[in-house]
């Protein structure tokens, strides 16, 4: 039986409850790490959410979803919608969700004395928009664009969707300008509009949309003249791997400098397809002769041509001469100023008059007396000249 000294029993207690201390030492700092962590843990947790109510403050009404759109009236809200578009590149809070127009719109606020006279800051100009747009057979007049470095339109860059909307005004830009749209990509679709829009640009330029690539376009007419250099169209100047369908345009286009593929309907198409268009435009230009590919429909075609018509009393300028015309050829079958004013020629290609989105068309309104939209209750513009007889 081993003894024990009176000392080593002393030194005994001591290490035991030295052992105790260190134990409720190592307890009280876990203690005291757990709160630290909590309170850290809270603290993030209250900023996320902070930051999250921060991102759904906006002026509309509306959740952003199919069934519950963010509802746009005024032209500052549509404003704030291309801001916010803008600026979602990374998480794409507002450029991925619907919206849809309350009411007609006056943009004239932003106009040649707003952004450094450079005027309105197109939806998509620096982050494409993802989402869906309903104009809801509502109007944006007053646009006005003077910038050559961004895609300019009243959007910018697109690939949702852009349905049942006219727009009126000036722009003026570089490449991929259009009256509504810059560019259309990726399964993007713009259908049921119409632009009233004075267009200017270099390349891919037209009077709805300056270049589209797989995508799709259907019902969709200009009033407005059209110039640029390469790829300029009534309606659209590039289509690429797309579809344009059921499509018109009645102003003049005109190509300067070293311009080539110009059309009054589309500049150039490249492995996509135009079909059931007509061009109405009074006259093509060319005030360079640089020029290789020009058409009353489609100035060059790598793709597909199809029942398409054109005003047989459109001028050619500049040196130009138009071939023969066919249904399937770039310069369409000819149809006189009675026809263009006449619903059957329309039906005979193929396009859908009534009263609803999927048939959109009716014949004429007011003085204008060119296929509209159902829902349209004033002309779009003053009827042609070159078509009045």
């Amino acid at each position: 039986m081993v003894q024990y000294s009176s000392l080593e029993k002393i030194m005994d207690v001591k290490e035991h409850f030295k052992n105790v201390a260190s134990s409720r030492n190592l307890i009280r700092v876990i203690s005291i790490l757990f709160v630290i962590t909590s309170i850290a843990m809270f603290s993030c947790e209250e900023k996320e959410k902070e930051e999250e109510e921060e991102e759904i403050i906006v002026s509309f009404d509306g959740s952003g979803t199919s069934t519950d759109p963010y509802l746009i009236g005024t032209a500052e809200q549509l404003a704030e919608f291309a801001e916010l578009v803008n600026a979602s590149a990374i998480d794409n809070a507002y450029n991925d969700k619907f919206y849809r127009l309350t009411a007609d719109i006056d943009l004239s606020s932003y106009g040649s004395s707003w952004n450094n006279e450079k005027g309105w800051i197109p939806i998509g100009a620096y982050n494409p928009f993802l989402g869906n747009f309903d104009g809801n057979n509502r109007k944006v007049n007053g646009l006005y664009i003077n910038d050559g470095s961004i895609i300019a339109g009243l959007f910018g860059a697109i690939y949702g969707t852009v349905r049942n909307l006219g727009v009126s005004g000036t722009v003026i830009g570089g490449n991929e300008v259009g009256g509504i749209v810059g560019l259309i990509e990726d399964g993007g679709s713009i259908a049921n509009c119409y632009a009233a829009v004075i267009v200017s640009g270099q390349n891919m330029v037209g009077g709805v949309i300056g270049r589209i690539v797989m995508g799709n376009m259907s019902n969709c007419y200009a009033t407005g003249t059209v110039s640029g250099s390469l790829a300029v169209g009534g309606v659209a100047g590039l289509v690429a791997g797309s579809s344009l369908t059921n499509c018109y345009a009645t102003g003049a286009v005109s190509s300067a400098y070293a311009g080539n593929n110009v059309g009054g309907v589309v500049g150039e198409i490249n492995g996509g397809s135009v079909a059931r268009s007509v061009a109405l435009n009074p006259s093509i230009t060319l005030t360079s002769f640089a020029v290789t590919e020009v058409g009353r429909v489609a100035g060059a075609n790598f793709g597909t041509l199809n029942n398409n018509v054109a005003w047989y009393g459109m001028e050619a300028l500049g040196g130009i001469v138009f071939n023969i015309g066919s249904v399937n050829n770039k310069d369409g079958a000819d149809i006189t100023t009675t026809q263009a004013k006449t619903q059957t020629t329309y039906t005979g290609i193929g396009w859908s008059f009534g009263n609803n989105d999927n048939n959109p068309w009716k014949m004429g309104v007011g003085e204008y007396a060119l296929p509209v939209f159902y829902w349209q209750t004033t002309a779009p513009a003053a009827m042609p000249d070159h078509l009045r007889e």
